[in-house]
């Protein structure tokens, strides 16, 4: 997607064995995706609850890292 000149990032809650993919449209609509069960458009706020994770690192293409905590809170 980054290639494609839409901003992407992984983003990695912290303290389980997954990742997950964020994207954003030309309009500006981040969108993220579920790869391992092929869900998009989730409520990474509602998908962290239910897992009890408090914490989201971003990785963008160039390996940068960031906390990401913030731009998920409701």
């Amino acid at each position: 997607m980054d290639y494609l000149g839409h901003e992407a990032r992984i983003i990695e809650p912290q303290g389980i064995d997954h990742a997950l993919a964020e994207y954003t449209t030309s309009e500006g609509y981040k969108i993220v995706v579920d790869p391992s069960s092929n869900d998009v458009g989730i409520n990474l706020n509602e998908w962290a609850k239910e897992r009890n994770v408090t914490k989201k690192i971003a990785e963008y293409p160039d390996g940068e890292k960031k906390d990401v905590t913030r731009d998920f809170l409701e």
